[in-house]
């Protein structure tokens, strides 16, 4: 955000998108997994999810695609960085308001391998259940300096190209139900304003944002 300040300073006009919340890929046996790619788990994964779901359950198999999992010469990135997945930060993922615990913290409960946890999880859901893995904005403080940046807009993309994965959409309704209602970060009036008239401002839309005679409505 430094370099903000420092672009304006000099006479330079530069804003930053931001998000009012924490960026995370979903993972699922019905979207994607870390392990998708790997040798051992690429054509399992090709199969229909039924089949998936009875293979699962066949010991040896299992410890294949366990086995597979650490298979780190090929061992998939998750996010915009090219990282190797840690489980101490991938979260099961059963509601959004949590508690999420760690796939490693409850492998270590179990005293299983923690792809072995990852299986057994889904499954005890007949596969209809999600992990989280965080990429950005895991501080909430954080993200409130952000917004409050003067030279910030509170918007993003990416509501429906990757909606498996990600899903931003949720950007202004979380805005107005955590930080405003929850935390009181900022006033109704604020966060309206944030909204409509500050990213109209910023892509040069002049005739909305405001309920103005003449405005779009």
């Amino acid at each position: 955000m430094a370099l903000l300040d420092e672009t304006a300073a000099a006479g330079g006009r530069m804003f930053a998108q931001v998000h009012s919340r924490g960026l995370n890929v979903i993972l699922s046996f019905k979207t994607q997994l870390p392990f998708d790619d790997l040798p051992a788990w690429k054509p399992f994964r090709a199969l229909p999810l039924d089949e998936q779901r009875r293979r699962l359950r066949d010991p040896e198999v299992r410890r294949r695609l366990v086995e597979g999992a650490h298979d780190t010469p090929d061992r998939r990135a998750l996010g915009t960085e090219a990282r190797p997945f840690p489980y101490e930060w991938i979260f099961l993922y059963d509601s959004v308001a949590g508690p999420h615990r760690t796939v490693a913290e409850i492998a270590r409960e179990r005293g299983v391998d923690p792809a072995a946890a990852m299986i057994d999880l889904a499954l005890e859901k007949d596969l209809d259940r999600f992990f989280v893995h965080p990429v950005a904005n895991e501080s909430q403080d954080d993200v409130l300096d952000m917004m409050k940046h003067p030279r910030a807009v509170v918007t993003f993309s990416d509501s429906g190209a990757h909606v498996s994965q990600i899903v931003d959409s949720s950007l202004q309704t979380h805005l107005l139900s955590h930080w405003v209602r929850d935390k009181q970060a900022f006033t109704l009036e604020q966060a309206v304003r944030m909204l409509t008239l500050v990213p109209a401002t910023h892509w040069g839309f002049a005739d909305r944002g405001l309920v103005r005679e003449g405005f779009v409505a």
